[in-house]
């Protein structure tokens, strides 16, 4: 897989050379021009800052991985955390930030670097789904996210900070995530449902005017069934108000 996908990269890099960010929408199904860059500044800043909880956000997941070994799948944006530096080694890093700003594209989507990383439009927007690696030593990264969201509208994340507080941080999707988050809450309580199979977690996070949960799936009836890929859904809920409470699912 890894040098089906590496020789592709190569071949189409220097039939379609030529290509512009422009040129590649249409590959991508991706709705704007603005839309393209934001995620591209944003890839190529949490690639810079070796930040590993931006990036959960702009991974389609499962993320293909492949390596001289073969081949994984990395399920979550918490399993990423742990496998962050053995994915986004130093030289693939230095490879895709020094490579031509233009991407080559095809019908699955768009290359950067000599095809170290993929994207492609799936639910959640744009998103990293496959990434062609070399071997590097893992080390545990501290203070992993506990789980990432991403919406048809908003990215959202909930981790830890100092020690076992847990925070919630929400960005509409026309904002970068190097921006002040849209809303962030800290204080949250993690708590499960369900038994067996059906066993979930859900986080749920208040402040003055808004109650927000995000949760993992559980089990739904056969008429309520969540979509492809579907992680889990995010609702946010108006306090005092009976009727304004909004759940969009997670990606």
């Amino acid at each position: 897989m890894f040098r089906l996908v590496l020789l592709c990269a190569i071949s189409l890099s220097s039939a379609l050379s030529q290509n512009t960010d422009n040129n590649c929408l249409g590959a991508l199904g991706s709705k704007s021009a603005a839309e393209f860059t934001r995620f591209d500044q944003d890839l190529r800043a949490a690639l810079r800052t070796h930040d590993a909880k931006a990036m959960s956000l702009l991974v389609e997941y499962p993320l293909r991985v492949n390596d001289s070994q073969g081949g994984y799948l990395v399920p979550s944006a918490l399993a990423l955390q742990y496998k962050y530096d053995q994915i986004f080694a130093p030289r693939l890093v230095a490879n895709v930030l020094r490579g031509s700003q233009q991407h080559v594209c095809n019908g699955t989507g768009s290359a950067y670097g000599s095809g170290e990383i993929w994207i492609r439009l799936s639910e959640g927007g744009l998103g990293v789904y496959v990434v062609n690696t070399a071997d590097h030593k893992t080390k545990k990264l501290p203070s992993p996210n506990v789980v990432s969201c991403r919406t048809a509208t908003s990215r959202s994340l909930v981790d830890h900070v100092d020690g076992d507080v847990l925070r919630y941080r929400s960005w509409k999707n026309s904002s970068s995530l190097f921006d002040k988050p849209d809303l962030e809450i800290r204080g949250g309580a993690e708590k499960r449902e369900g038994t067996q199979g059906c066993a979930y977690t859900y986080w749920k996070f208040q402040n003055s005017a808004l109650e927000v949960t995000v949760s993992q799936l559980g089990c739904f009836p056969d008429s309520n069934q969540p979509p492809l890929k579907a992680t889990g859904d995010l609702s946010l809920k108006v306090l005092q108000s009976r009727t304004s409470e909004t759940t969009e699912w997670c990606f």
